[in-house]
């Protein structure tokens, strides 16, 4: 179970580093968006496995639907 634990960190502190690269103006890449839902999304997938608790969950989530959203953006204004 703690190997568990460790990835679902790892997931997340990586989803992390992406949207904080796109936030402090280093890079504004859609794929880093992209990148940061996917692994905000394996996240919550492997959460939802081992049933962790709800709270724990929706925080991820709230994470990945901002890392969407963001994506998202960019990707209309790119394409106007």
């Amino acid at each position: 179970m703690a190997l568990f634990g460790q990835l679902i960190n790892a997931y997340q502190t990586i989803g992390d580093c992406y949207m904080s690269s796109n936030s402090n103006g280093q890079i504004t890449d859609i794929e880093c968006f992209r990148q940061a839902e996917i692994m905000y999304r394996t996240a919550v997938n492997l959460l939802k496995r081992l049933k962790a608790e709800p709270n724990t969950i929706k925080n991820i989530e709230e994470k990945q639907q901002k890392a969407a959203s963001e994506a998202n953006k960019l990707s209309q204004s790119s394409n106007k």
